[in-house]
C-alpha cells in the first residue's frame, strides 16, 4: 500500500516574548469538547475558520532558542498537514505582530509508491492581508494548455505575462 505524504518546513525568526506567549497560547488551545456547535463555530471563527476537518493544527511547530537567545518560531510537517490552518495561523499572527512582512511557504508531495501524478507540490505566500498558493499539477496543465495554444517562440512571452499578471 502506496504512502502519500505532504511536507514542508518553515521558520520565523526574531521571535520576541510576547509574539512566543500568543503563538503558545494559539497553537496549544485546546478544541472544545463535545458537539456544541457554538462552541465549534466560536473556535473556528477565531482562526479565520469555517470549520475544523481536522485536529487543531494540523501541522506541527516548536519555538527554538540559539546560544544567543535568538528565538525562532519552526512550523513544519513531515507527513501531511492542512493548508487552511497554516494560513489561518500565519495571517493572524502577522497582523497582530508583523502587518508589513511576507511568508513564503513551499511543499511537497511525495508517495512510497512510483504513481503517476503522486508527486509535485506547491508554494503559498502569505501576508496579514492576503493569501496566493498554487500547486504544481496545476501550474503544469496551465503550462500545457499553452503549449498547444501558442506556438513556440511566443510561450516564454506568454508565460512571463500570466506570471507577472498573477504578481500584480
Amino acid at each position: 500500500m502506496a504512502n502519500f505524504n505532504s511536507q514542508f518546513s518553515l521558520e520565523i525568526e526574531h521571535i520576541t516574548s510576547a509574539e512566543a506567549a500568543w503563538i503558545t497560547a494559539d497553537l496549544e488551545a485546546e478544541y472544545p469538547e463535545g458537539l456544541d456547535p457554538t462552541a465549534h463555530a466560536e473556535f473556528c471563527a477565531g482562526r479565520g475558520l469555517e470549520s475544523l476537518t481536522s485536529d487543531w493544527p494540523d501541522f506541527g511547530w516548536g519555538l527554538q532558542e540559539d546560544e544567543t537567545g535568538l528565538v525562532t518560531l519552526e512550523l513544519y510537517a513531515d507527513e501531511c498537514f492542512n493548508l487552511d490552518h497554516l494560513v489561518s495561523f500565519v495571517q493572524r499572527f502577522l497582523k497582530q505582530f508583523r502587518p508589513t512582512e511576507v511568508v513564503q511557504v513551499t511543499w511537497a508531495d511525495t508517495c512510497t509508491d512510483l504513481l503517476p501524478g503522486a508527486f509535485g507540490g506547491g508554494w503559498a505566500v502569505i501576508s496579514a492581508a492576503e493569501m496566493r498558493c498554487d500547486t504544481t499539477a496545476d501550474a503544469a496543465d496551465r503550462a500545457a494548455k499553452l503549449l498547444v495554444q501558442v506556438p513556440g517562440p511566443v510561450i516564454a512571452a506568454v508565460v512571463e505575462a500570466v506570471q507577472l499578471d498573477r504578481e500584480a
